[in-house]
């Protein structure tokens, strides 16, 4: 992967998004695209959603380019991006009126069937394909679930597209890695508008493309490369907090697509951590545990990533029994 290329791509996606969501933020204000505090809040006042329009804008635009000039070329990218761009539009036709659980999902798994069946190798087996189904749709609404804290989704989509694009770029996987690039890059842009206090929030358009892009990439690559233990490595903290914290939930009989404040996340800020803080944590969190141990699960194998995967289980069951259980 060439570094001019590489340097170009994120710091031009960095760029270019921030200064998108500059001119999103007035328009949004005006057409009332507002996410209003109530008591599964976080946040105090106001804010706009729907930076996800801008991330997305900038992503496409990159993975245009990178079909146009040949460097990701195929019917996959192709359905990748077509796919992604469904994604956006969904989760900003949610942004702007909230739509039922049964649309919403219905969409999802209509589009990830899309992915799995125009992306994948055809040697690929209808039962396997049916598994990578459900956990695209589960990875876009991972971020969707974890999207409640300023800056917190930025710096994981920013720590997973620059450790997944190293992956990729080891694997001769060029064209995807600067796609990756792209996420990382277009995630510093948001970031400038949404760390603590957030300008602007992701909003559904951008959680649910964010979501989708990094889970098509590591589902595309697998038979490629090494994939997915190192990848899945780089996103464990989110994983975590929201498997965990829905099973707990389904055994209660609570349905998980309630909003609720059970996170671990959310627990932290409402027991007096700062989001600002809460998101340094997590960065701090990704690039000391979680980059090293994608590194090692690359080159030997899973065992690293199964190691990660126990010990943030372990903390998170100490933190839920730590923390108590807002009940506002």
């Amino acid at each position: 992967m060439n570094l001019l290329w590489s340097c170009a791509v994120l710091l031009i996606s960095a760029l270019a998004t921030a200064a998108l969501i500059r001119r999103l933020i007035p328009l949004l204000q005006r057409a009332a695209v507002i996410d209003v505090p109530n008591a599964r809040s976080l946040h105090a006042a106001p804010v706009p959603r729907g930076a996800g329009l801008a991330i997305a804008a900038v992503v496409l635009a990159v993975h245009a380019l990178l079909l146009a000039s040949g460097r990701w070329s195929g019917t996959a990218p192709m359905v990748i991006t077509a796919v992604a761009a469904g994604f956006a539009a969904l989760g900003w036709a949610d942004d702007r009126a909230s739509r039922g659980v049964a649309l919403r999902f219905g969409v999802q798994a209509l589009l990830s069937l899309v992915f799995v069946c125009g992306a994948l190798p055809p040697e690929v087996s209808w039962p396997v394909r049916a598994l990578l189904c459900l956990a695209v749709m589960w990875a876009v609404n991972l971020f969707n679930f974890m999207d409640g804290a300023d800056g917190l989704a930025g710096v994981q989509a920013c720590a997973a597209g620059l450790g997944l694009s190293v992956l990729l770029g080891i694997e001769g996987q060029g064209g995807a890695a600067l796609a990756a690039l792209a996420i990382a890059g277009a995630a510093v842009g948001f970031l400038r508008w949404n760390w603590h206090p957030a300008r602007i929030f992701l909003g559904d358009a951008g959680s649910y493309f964010l979501g989708f892009e990094l889970a098509a990439l590591v589902t595309w690559s697998a038979p490629h490369a090494r994939m997915p233990w190192p990848a899945l490595v780089l996103v464990a903290p989110f994983v975590i907090d929201a498997s965990l914290t829905l099973t707990a939930r389904a055994l209660r009989g609570v349905p998980v697509w309630r909003a609720h404040r059970e996170h671990v996340y959310q627990r932290l800020v409402l027991s007096g951590w700062s989001p600002a803080r809460l998101s340094t944590a997590l960065a701090a969190l990704l690039m000391l545990l979680c980059w090293p141990a994608a590194a090692v699960a690359h080159a030997q194998g899973p065992a690293s990533a199964l190691l990660v995967y126990g010990l943030l289980a372990i903390i998170w069951t100490w933190l839920r029994r730590t923390l108590p259980l807002s009940r506002a």
